[in-house]
């Protein structure tokens, strides 16, 4: 008798692990191989379905031109383009075959100092006092962040800004046109109110760093009047697109003022 009932006892509990297994498998999503999609057709009818499918859902959320357009003209800045103003030129002698002071460098130097790609609305401007190397600064950038690549209705308009303050000092002379600098007291201010026109196109305001001002870094003044092909290849890189230059219509001499970045190979352009 209780043969019996230990053998209708496993074979219940055999059943139910079988059933449970089954449900497990049902569950179980699993991918299949290689060669049963190669050779299911139905596999291939499913696949192709599903492509009408996803074709007719991008159709439905397919952004139309105008409304691209629509996000192209919520800016807050203009696109950076080439510099136009035209060069501080230094006379020789005023340079040539001396070590001029640290008065009469921040006198050559141009009060107004830009660093860009030349394409996008990013840049990092430099504005000097003229006299003792002091200056104030401005880093903005626009960023549009579609979420989930929706609609146009999704579109965050990101602004990233920092405005800083510092001074420039004069470390040390290699050539004649050549100076080693370095920015100190770098202070990050952050303190821009913006007006609530200016907010009406943007989701929101990011403050960040003094892009392209570190005052771990050493950088290298270029008084204009050099030859361009005495200045670093990096930098011409960065000062091209700015300035409009290719590669039959760079100067033989350099006729703006720059400021290299020797670590991280980029340029502001005085002007």
């Amino acid at each position: 008798m209780k043969s019996k009932k230990i053998i209708a006892f496993i074979s219940a509990l055999a059943c139910f692990v079988s059933v449970t297994a089954c449900e497990k498998n049902v569950n179980k999503k699993e991918k299949p191989s290689p060669s049963s999609i190669s050779d299911s057709s139905s596999i291939a009818e499913t696949t192709a379905a599903e492509n009408e499918e996803n074709k007719t859902d991008k159709a439905d959320s397919k952004i139309d031109e105008s409304s691209i357009n629509d996000i192209e003209e919520i800016t807050t800045e203009a696109p950076t383009e080439a510099i136009t103003e035209e060069p501080t030129e230094i006379p020789a002698e005023k340079i040539e075959s001396k070590t001029i002071s640290e008065d009469e460098f921040f006198e050559l130097l141009p009060m107004n100092f830009s660093f860009a790609s030349g394409v996008g609305g990013w840049e990092t401007n430099l504005r000097f006092d003229g006299s003792s190397g002091l200056f104030e600064g401005e880093y903005h950038d626009t960023e549009y962040e579609l979420e989930n690549n929706e609609t146009p209705d999704d579109v965050n308009v990101v602004y990233y800004y920092c405005n800083f303050k510092g001074k420039l000092n004069l470390v040390k002379k290699i050539n004649d046109y050549v100076y080693e600098v370095k920015f100190d007291n770098v202070e990050i201010l952050n303190d821009t109110v913006f007006d609530e026109e200016f907010l009406e196109g943007i989701s929101r305001v990011e403050y960040t760093d003094s892009y392209g001002v570190d005052a771990n870094c050493t950088y290298h003044v270029y008084f204009s009047g050099i030859a361009t092909k005495d200045v670093p290849e990096d930098m011409m890189s960065w000062i091209r697109m700015p300035l409009g230059w290719n590669d039959e219509t760079i100067p033989e001499i350099l006729p703006y003022t720059c400021i290299y970045n020797v670590n991280d190979q980029q340029a502001f352009i005085g002007h």
